[in-house]
C-alpha cells in the first residue's frame, strides 16, 4: 500500500488556503492562494487565470 501514497492527493491539512481581494483595473478581483502548511519561507508559485470572466459562477466553479 505504500506504493500508492505517491499518487494520492494531499491531505486538507497540509494545505494552508486564503482568500483574497486584491485591487484591479475595474475594481477589486477575488482570488484564492493555496500554500503548503508545512514550509514558512518563499516558494514557488503558479498563477491561474479564469478565462471566463466568471459571467456565469464564481471563485468556488472556476
Amino acid at each position: 500500500m505504500a506504493r500508492y501514497d505517491t499518487v494520492l492527493p494531499p491531505g486538507a491539512d497540509a494545505l494552508q488556503v486564503a482568500d483574497l481581494r486584491l485591487p484591479g483595473f475595474a475594481g477589486p478581483v477575488d482570488a484564492r492562494l493555496y500554500r503548503p502548511a508545512d514550509i514558512a519561507g518563499p516558494v514557488p508559485a503558479v498563477l491561474y487565470f479564469h478565462g471566463g470572466g466568471f459571467v456565469a459562477g464564481d471563485l468556488d466553479e472556476a
